[in-house]
């Protein structure tokens, strides 16, 4: 199980501090950097969390556009199965940087418009 920015102080529903204790001794990773946490201390916490448990660390863009993709990632060596990722994880470079503030605005506007019904129309491409 991974735990995903556990302490972004701007994330809607962030994880309350009770229930952050209750899943630690089940958590096989944390993302300690986010691209999208406002917060550089955020991160630095989440860092610290996990070394402190001794857990692989794990990092991601969390895009919500075509423009963060790729934004933050791991390069990690090959593996196979679940327990080889891990270890994989381990050994990691966390590669990534810091989406502008501005991203979540961009957001924001974009769920207005899809629950104001205003949702983009795909056409096929042939």
């Amino acid at each position: 199980m991974s735990l995903p920015h556990p302490f972004d102080r701007v994330r809607r529903e962030p994880l309350r501090a009770q229930a952050r204790e209750r899943v630690l001794s089940h958590l096989d990773v944390i993302e300690v950097f986010n691209s999208r946490t406002t917060f550089r201390s955020d991160n630095e916490k989440a860092r610290r969390l996990a070394e402190e448990l001794g857990l692989p660390m794990g990092a991601g863009s969390d895009a919500h556009s075509p423009w963060e993709l790729g934004t933050t990632y791991v390069e990690m060596p090959d593996f196979e199965g679940p327990q080889e990722f891990l270890e994989a994880l381990r050994q990691g470079r966390i590669v990534g940087r810091s989406a502008s503030p501005l991203v979540h605005v961009v957001s924001t506007l974009a769920k207005l418009r899809w629950r104001l019904g205003l949702r983009p129309k795909y056409t096929p491409q042939g």
